[in-house]
């Protein structure tokens, strides 16, 4: 991401700070974790739509700015790639 104002710098300083930690809760889960799961990390996440939904791209799209991705991301790929619970996922960013 390019950060060229300090309105920008700021979003993307929270989505940052977003992504760190819902990965980290995510990691955190005990296996086996449902998609439900993780659909509920992201909902109980303290944060506005755009910085939730942006966190979500920059997660699924650079896994590995973040610790543990090899553990978080598999999860978060089976939430987007679930049918049902996944299009409720995406309702988050609405």
């Amino acid at each position: 991401m390019k950060t060229t104002t300090k309105a920008e710098k700021a979003h993307d300083t929270k989505v940052f700070r977003a992504a760190r930690e819902i990965s980290a809760l995510i990691a955190e889960l005990p296996s086996p974790v449902t998609d439900e799961q993780v659909l509920d990390v992201l909902q109980s996440h303290q944060c506005s739509k755009r910085v939730l939904c942006d966190a979500f791209w920059v997660m699924d799209n650079e896994p590995s700015r973040f610790a543990n991705y090899q553990t978080w991301h598999p999860r978060l790929r089976s939430l987007r790639n679930n049918q049902n619970v996944g299009k409720r996922m995406f309702a988050l960013f609405q």
